[in-house]
């Protein structure tokens, strides 16, 4: 099976989703806040406005965009919509053509693409499953580290829209751009997130023939690297825009698929699709 439909690894993908993290470009007019009772304050907001959705049940629907100023794999300019249904009872999320369901004893990986449903046993809970994924620190002195990491600022905000801007204080090699941003664009009043954007920035190496070609395009100014006379690099930018287009907690809301519509139980640890679903291949690892 090919990496994007390995179970483990779309059930992360799927998953870290939920983290609402993403990244953009550098933002100006901005208002820095460097006092360190304002960041931690600006830090404690911004986990708020990430997380404070993230509570069962959810019914989450958005869209992500990858975009690069330098495509190096096929994953660089990836565009993928993605539906979530959680619930005490189990869940139902799609990412693009993959679907991971489950229960409180079984959960399935099915890829359309390849025709193939992959059957485990399910061994936790829906909140064990956000309790993990959800990783942005919660505790003081974890936002102590990342007052540490991060500075924040504060872009002119109008209308009901709200804005924050995390910079790591850790610039890429060879230039004061900074290694990742993240940009929050939420409601002032219901703290919910519309779009969170991340911008992620790597040195690509290049040869010294190759760097000269970018040494005149504009926009490179900033983000060509020579270490010495043979080693030369470019600074990649990939962005990662999260759209949130639906969040909601409607208790009883019924998921748009469910387990019982993929498979049916053959007889103890045998399944098989249902009808329409005949021709998927069964693996259970």
């Amino acid at each position: 099976m090919t990496r994007r439909t390995d179970g483990g690894r779309a059930m992360l993908l799927v998953l870290l989703i939920l983290l609402g993290a993403a990244q953009v470009a550098p933002c100006r007019d901005m208002q820095v806040h460097s006092s360190p009772g304002d960041t931690l304050s600006l830090l404690k907001t911004f986990i708020a406005v990430c997380q404070g959705y993230q509570r069962l049940p959810l019914q989450l629907d958005m869209d992500m965009r990858h975009s690069t100023n330098l495509m190096t794999s096929p994953d660089d300019t990836l565009s993928q919509s993605a539906v979530f249904y959680l619930s005490s009872w189990g869940s139902c999320i799609r990412f693009g053509e993959v679907e991971q369901l489950s229960t409180d004893s079984l959960m399935i990986i099915v890829s359309h693409r390849l025709k193939r449903i992959i059957i485990y046993r399910n061994t936790g809970s829906v909140e064990s499953l956000l309790a993990r994924f959800v990783a942005l620190p919660m505790k003081d002195s974890s936002l102590a580290l990342l007052q540490q990491r991060y500075k924040v600022t504060v872009p002119d905000n109008s209308d009901d829209t709200a804005r924050l801007v995390l910079q790591t204080r850790q610039a890429i090699y060879g230039s004061r751009l900074p290694k990742d941003e993240i940009r929050v664009l939420y409601n002032k009043t219901t703290q919910m997130p519309w779009r969170v954007e991340q911008l992620h920035r790597s040195l690509v190496e290049m040869s010294p023939e190759a760097w000269k070609s970018f040494a005149g395009a504009p926009g490179w100014e900033d983000k060509l690297v020579r270490a010495n006379d043979s080693t030369c690099f470019v600074i990649k930018e990939l962005q990662t825009v999260y759209s949130y287009r639906h969040i909601a907690h409607e208790p009883g809301k019924k998921p748009p698929v469910s387990l019982a519509d993929r498979i049916i139980a053959e007889a103890p640890g045998r399944w098989r699709g249902v009808a329409g679903y005949e021709d998927y291949q069964i693996i259970t690892p």
